[in-house]
């Protein structure tokens, strides 16, 4: 039975043309997968369809850094690897920890210098976080999302990683958006004094 919300995913996702499963189809290789998008003025919503599962090469542990201005305007860096806008982020190198890796991340990608404020959440679903490259690679994310503050730096990028840095409105976000950062975005958004964990 099909209930409230779920109803509601399950008429969005046919008017926009695909399927919306409300339990995981039977079968060697289904999943679900995820995409998340914005809609004027700021409508998040998931639309879930069948997929076959791909082999993942790895699993990488991540960071992400939500940086707001004194406008709460969200910081967005256009990626070179996907051509899409996303929230800074990258991976954990050997001997770094997490709040270490989200420093390096925010400066190599950004050129700010910025002090970690707060530990958003931990996100590890496949839903979400299993992401295909174009170079045919698929990885399997665990993500540690945190809020950051800038203390020095120039928004300038400091490696050919970064096409592009905006800040932008949470209700104005670009079409091009890398489908799992709405979800750190609107979980940041709540200001939930406990962190998630999805």
């Amino acid at each position: 039975m099909i209930r409230g919300r779920d109803r509601a995913l399950q008429d969005l996702a046919i008017r926009a043309g695909g399927t919306y499963w409300h339990k995981k189809p039977e079968g060697e290789g289904s999943a679900y997968f995820a995409c998340a998008d914005f809609f004027s003025p700021g409508l998040f919503y998931f639309m879930r369809r069948k997929m076959t599962m791909k082999k993942i090469d790895s699993i990488r542990p991540g960071v992400a850094v939500i940086i707001f201005d004194e406008c709460n305007r969200v910081l967005l860096q256009k990626r070179a690897d996907v051509n899409l806008w996303g929230i800074p982020s990258g991976h954990v190198e050997p001997g770094e920890t997490v709040t270490q890796a989200a420093i390096r991340e925010v400066w190599e990608e950004t050129g700010l210098d910025v002090s970690v404020i707060r530990l958003i959440g931990v996100y590890s679903e496949p839903d979400s976080q299993v992401f295909d490259y174009p170079d045919g690679r698929c990885v399997h994310f665990v993500t540690v999302c945190f809020e950051a503050m800038v203390k020095g730096g120039e928004l300038k990028p400091q490696c050919s990683e970064t096409l592009e840095l905006c800040y932008f409105s949470p209700d104005e976000l670009p079409d091009n958006l890398l489908f799992m950062h709405p979800r750190w975005l609107e979980d940041a958004l709540a200001r939930q004094e406990t962190p998630f964990v999805r």
